[in-house]
């Protein structure tokens, strides 16, 4: 299954945002760029990491979030 452009960039800013001060608007973040609700995006972003082509993407979001459901993460050997 190939990741869509949404999964992509729930993926990607998962990835880059930075907490700290001022992170009370994130969910507005989340709803101008992406026009999801907290729950929506945590559900796009829970099923993207299901996908391996995510663990490219976003490895440390991949981890992290498998890790919160209890899901070990299986590495695929790199290519030579």
């Amino acid at each position: 299954m190939a990741l869509t452009e949404l999964e992509r960039g729930v993926l990607i800013f998962d990835a880059t945002w930075r907490g700290g001060p001022g992170t009370s608007n994130r969910t507005a973040v989340i709803r101008h760029r992406f026009g999801l609700s907290p729950n929506q995006y945590l559900a796009v972003l829970n099923d993207s990491c299901e996908d391996p082509e995510a663990l490219r993407i976003a490895p440390s979001v991949v981890i992290r979030r498998r890790a919160a459901r209890g899901i070990a993460v299986q590495r695929t050997p790199k290519s030579a």
